[in-house]
């Protein structure tokens, strides 16, 4: 996932961008697993939020509104937020079936966290980059 939706992304919104991402990332999947569960004995390794983030980036910025409204702030809202739904329900089917089907413990919350933050910070680093290009 790291290379199908990182080098597009690099591309757009520069190394430095890439890499705030990914480390803004990592804190915000730490910083929603510990806020819902902070007593919780579900592991929080690798890098499975941060690469979230990556692919919420790269979801905001590559993937197309199907919604056709008279506004576009508000085509970009509805966006937004199908992808933030879309990906909070796969992460909770996730955890269902591998809570109930015996698999390890995963930390889906820090996968949503990651992935929030990806959506939150992609435009912003979008536009940082070409206004300082």
């Amino acid at each position: 996932m790291l290379l199908i939706c990182g080098a597009p992304l690099e591309r757009a919104i520069g190394a430095r961008g890439l890499l705030l991402l990914y480390v803004a990332g990592t804190v915000a999947a730490a910083a929603a697993q510990w806020a819902v569960s902070p007593s919780s004995q579900v592991p929080v390794i690798g890098a499975s939020g941060a690469i979230s983030a990556i692919v919420g980036g790269y979801a905001l910025l590559f993937g197309q509104s199907r919604v056709r409204v008279a506004d576009p702030r508000l085509g970009r809202l509805l966006h937004v937020l199908w992808l933030a739904f879309a990906w909070i329900g796969l992460q909770l089917l996730v955890g269902l079936a591998t809570r109930f089907g015996g698999g390890p413990s995963i930390a889906i919350l820090a996968h949503i966290g990651g992935f929030l933050c990806g959506l939150a910070l992609a435009k912003p680093l979008l536009l940082l980059r070409w206004k300082n290009a």
